[in-house]
């Protein structure tokens, strides 16, 4: 099984200027606004189309994920790890924490025990985001660490760890 995003646009240096960004978070709000409802991003698994979300809507989770966030208590500057098989609501936390001004730390879903004690303790994350099976291993090396696990096996649509999320920008508050 494979996963990616496909047709992601990206902006021009011309277009960056047209929008008059100078931060990539005013990019990326501008970028939504301009879009609107054409289609952001193109989720694929196995050779077919399992999710497209548009502007707006992509937008708005990632304004849901970084309130989600904010209640967990992640703040500008702590680390999140990203320990999940690829998924759309990695995309989605990425940008949420950008938008915080929090850090993304990626990590590969297959490292070894011995790999991530290391990594885990090096980075000192506010948050682990892990897979469910992922989970285990995480709790195994520091019981003390908070863990958000998610199904990355689940199509996004069918996720509901957003839904109940204020839809108000951290910038709007």
């Amino acid at each position: 099984m494979y996963a990616y995003i496909s047709r992601v646009k990206t902006l021009t240096t011309a277009g960056r200027e047209k929008m008059n960004c100078e931060t990539l978070r005013d990019c990326f709000k501008a970028s939504f606004q301009a879009q609107g409802q054409k289609n952001a991003i193109t989720f694929q698994r196995n050779d077919r189309i399992e999710t497209e979300i548009s502007y707006l809507k992509l937008s708005r989770d990632v304004n849901r994920m970084a309130n989600v966030l904010k209640e967990i208590g992640v703040a500008k500057g702590d680390r999140v790890v990203f320990f999940v098989e690829k998924c759309l609501l990695l995309v989605i936390a990425h940008l949420a924490l950008q938008k915080m001004g929090a850090i993304s730390v990626p990590l590969n879903p297959g490292f070894k025990k011995s790999e991530l004690e290391y990594l885990l303790a090096d980075s000192n994350p506010k948050l682990v985001l892990c897979g469910i099976a992922q989970k285990e291993i995480v709790r195994k090396i520091n019981p003390q660490l908070n863990v958000m696990a998610v199904d990355a096996r689940i199509p996004y649509q069918e996720l509901d760890i957003l839904e109940a999320a204020l839809d108000v920008a951290l910038d709007e508050e």
